[in-house]
């Protein structure tokens, strides 16, 4: 019974009650039901799902969707049905544990399929329960926390590195190294912008940092003295280093000028192909300034490098007139060694020397000369003969006393030589032996400090810038020398004109003269202007030479000579010129140096024929000598040999000076004056002698920076004769 009729059986949505023939409504959800309660249904209306009370019963519950760990079958035999899912799902796509859709907490879906844990090369993803893919390049990575599904490597593919920040990268990123043995990165030492092989090796600096090449540090406080500093394009232009520290080339000591000539500008240094991996930089080659006991050595073409010893066609330069600096500067054209940059400091000529030539032409000269007066000679004695042929009555010794006045006229007449006359110009020696030795002091010494004058001026015979010996008297005592036109003091305070170039040439004469004492272990010890001879050439240029050496002193402890056994200790002191160390010591057109009574031999192992001992003494010119020579003199003592020479150097300052400045040092002042500034330190103002009005090319020549350290009063800081000769010898080459 349905609705008041009798049906054949009860409609949709309809069913017959247990006992009855009536027919009851289903729920209203259902769309045909076993009975009339919600879980009763058996068929859902369209697009209704069914879901049964059991898995194994036929009625239950219709919904819109199927709940938790059921899916929509739609093609059920009974009609459109939820279906339980695998145990091992949260939700599905079918009842199998491959069609996982979702997993229960704790489990984690992986390729349909629900996991404890993930396979290599995937992570636990658990806000999402799901198993995540590795980052490319990882063969194992973990979660980076628990709040997201962020990731890090643990672990690389074969050649990839993993970095500090979990990546797996092809190579170290800035700021990390790769670590030896592995495949991991580690942080470079936080004074490194970049580094290789381990975190202190720095590859390149922060902005502010130098980058020591050779030992990979970075430095703040710029490149050691043995570095080039050289700033350049980074290359890379990230990680590159663009200030680095290249390491000078070996024995030199400062080359940042050489490497900035050889690597261009705009050009990167260094390379560093990546962030962590070996630098190359460009090496310096050249250099600018080499270590002690080596010699800057500059080859057009080649960079400069650090020798011992010069090559050939070079001399070495203790301190190079435009620099300084020590170097091999090159000799004269042609010339193959050299002693300086003087064509007359050449040693050895590719061919024939200027004087080589000279002397052939000199030789061809003479010799047609000794021919003329050979041939003079013969008609003299052939005139005598036959005089003495017709005059047999004559005296028999006149034909040697004519040819004794023949040949003495015919010496005498030689260039160089002096007309003397015994009577005139020589003097007996009283008993009190005063005995004039030079041009300004009286030294009451005897013969000895005359024979110490004989001796020094033989030893010193070839000598070309010391007066030459031609012979002497002991009775009475007398030196015949080459005769000079002039002292170097007389020619200053003429009115003779003499341009920079005579002056330096002029000083370069009697500084040779010096050197050549000095060669010979010989110290002047009376240096002045009144003790250089000049004399002007035909050609009209000057020569000068040294003498006055009765006070010089033989410092050599090594060297014999025929003359001299023992000659004492004495300070020839013109106070003027003398060196601190020697009270103040003495100094030199051609010029020569010359009057060599004080001067001293200072070996103690060179024998004398003529002297065995000459008494101790201080020879004292004021305005040239030496604050040590003063202080030697008020103790009444000799001045210690090893002060001697550097006296001297005092002394060839002051003389120098006033060659340059044509005015005596000290004008007007007294004795006491004079000693208290020379020990106090006090010198010549330095501009009159290189004043714009009178040397003007020599603001920038080296001759200030010598006049300087020769007058220096620590005698250990003076240059030695050879360096003083050689600087004036640069100064006039850069003026010539």
């Amino acid at each position: 019974m349905w609705a008041g009729q009798c049906v054949a059986a009860c409609p949709a949505g309809a069913f017959r009650l247990p006992g009855e023939n009536a027919c009851a409504g289903c729920d209203a959800q259902c769309a045909s039901c076993a009975n009339g309660q919600s879980t009763g249904c058996t068929g859902c209306p369209s697009g209704g799902l069914l879901l049964p009370s059991t898995p194994a019963s036929s009625t239950g519950r219709c919904m819109a969707s199927c709940p938790e760990r059921h899916f929509a079958q739609a093609d059920h035999p009974s009609g459109p049905r939820c279906v339980p899912c695998h145990a091992s799902c949260a939700s599905c796509a079918g009842p199998g544990a491959n069609q996982c859709l979702g997993c229960p907490e704790g489990a984690l879906l992986h390729q349909d399929h629900c996991r404890a844990d993930c396979p290599p090369g995937f992570f636990g993803c658990h806000p999402a329960r799901q198993c995540r893919a590795c980052p490319d390049g990882c063969t194992a990575c973990e979660p980076f926390d628990g709040t997201s599904c962020a990731s890090v490597c643990t672990a690389c593919e074969d050649g990839r590195f993993l970095t500090a920040e979990g990546r797996c990268e092809v190579s170290c990123p800035a700021g990390q190294f790769r670590q030896p043995g592995g495949q991991l990165c580690g942080p470079c030492h936080a004074g490194c912008r970049t580094c290789e092989a381990s975190a202190e090796r720095c590859t390149s600096c922060p902005a502010a940092g130098w980058l020591d090449y050779e030992s990979r540090v970075c430095l703040q406080a710029g490149c050691p003295a043995v570095f080039a500093a050289v700033t350049r394009p980074a290359d890379p232009a990230g990680p590159g280093p663009d200030r680095v520290c290249l390491p000078c080339p070996e024995h030199c000591e400062a080359c940042t000028g050489a490497a900035d000539a050889e690597l261009p500008a705009g050009v990167p240094a260094c390379r560093l192909p990546a962030a962590d991996g070996p630098l190359s930089c460009t090496l310096v080659a050249g250099c600018d300034r080499c270590v002690s006991g080596r010699l800057l050595h500059r080859e057009p073409g080649a960079p400069a490098r650090c020798v011992l010893e010069c090559p050939p066609g070079f001399f070495a330069d203790q301190e190079a007139a435009v620099s300084a600096i020590p170097a091999c500067m090159a000799c004269p054209a042609g010339c193959l060694a050299c002693l300086g940059p003087l064509k007359t400091e050449c040693t050895e000529w590719s061919g024939l020397s200027p004087k080589s030539r000279l002397a052939i032409g000199l030789g061809v000269g003479l010799g047609l000369l000794s021919l003329l007066l050979l041939i003079l000679v013969a008609l003299a004695l052939i005139y005598f003969s036959r005089r003495r042929k017709a005059s047999p009555m004559a005296p028999k010794g006149d034909d040697d006393v004519d040819a004794t006045v023949l040949n003495t006229i015919l010496e005498l007449s030689l260039p160089g030589s002096i007309m003397v006359n015994i009577g005139a110009d020589f003097m007996p020696l009283t008993d009190s032996g005063d005995l004039g030795a030079g041009t300004q002091a009286t030294v009451t010494t005897q013969m000895t400090l005359f024979q110490n004058e004989v001796a020094l001026m033989w030893l010193l015979r070839d000598v070309p810038n010391v007066v030459r010996l031609y012979g002497y008297s002991d009775a009475p005592p007398a030196i015949v020398m080459e005769c000079y036109q002039t002292d170097l003091s007389t020619l200053l305070q003429s009115e003779i004109p003499l341009d920079t170039c005579q002056l330096l040439g002029i000083a370069c004469q009697w500084a040779s003269g010096l050197e050549a004492m000095h060669a010979q272990g010989i110290a002047h010890c009376d240096l002045k202007p009144g003790n250089v001879f000049v004399m002007q050439r035909p050609d009209g240029t000057w020569h000068a030479a040294l003498g006055d050496l009765g006070t010089s002193r033989n410092l050599s402890e090594e060297r014999s000579n025929a003359l001299t056994s023992a000659i004492p200790s004495l300070n020839a002191l013109t106070a003027r010129y003398a060196a601190p160390e020697i009270g103040r010591a003495h100094g030199t057109w051609h010029a020569a140096l010359g009057d060599l009574g004080t001067s001293r031999n200072l070996s103690e192992e060179r024998s004398n024929a003529l002297t065995s001992a000459i008494p101790s003494l201080n020879a004292l010119t004021a305005r040239y000598a030496a604050p040590e020579v003063f202080m030697a003199f008020n103790r009444k003592q000799a001045l210690p040999k090893e002060a001697c020479l550097p006296a001297d150097m005092y002394s060839a300052a002051l003389l120098l000076w006033e060659t340059l400045a044509r005015q005596s040092p000290w004008e007007g002042l007294g004795f006491e004056e004079i000693l208290a500034n020379s020990v106090g330190g006090a010198r010549p103002d330095i501009q009159e002698a290189i004043s714009p009005e009178r040397n003007p090319t020599l603001q920038a020549s080296p001759i200030v920076d010598l006049i300087q350290l020769a007058w220096d009063s620590n005698l250990h800081t003076r240059p030695m004769a050879a360096v003083f000769r050689q600087k004036i010898s640069m100064a006039l080459a850069m003026h010539g």
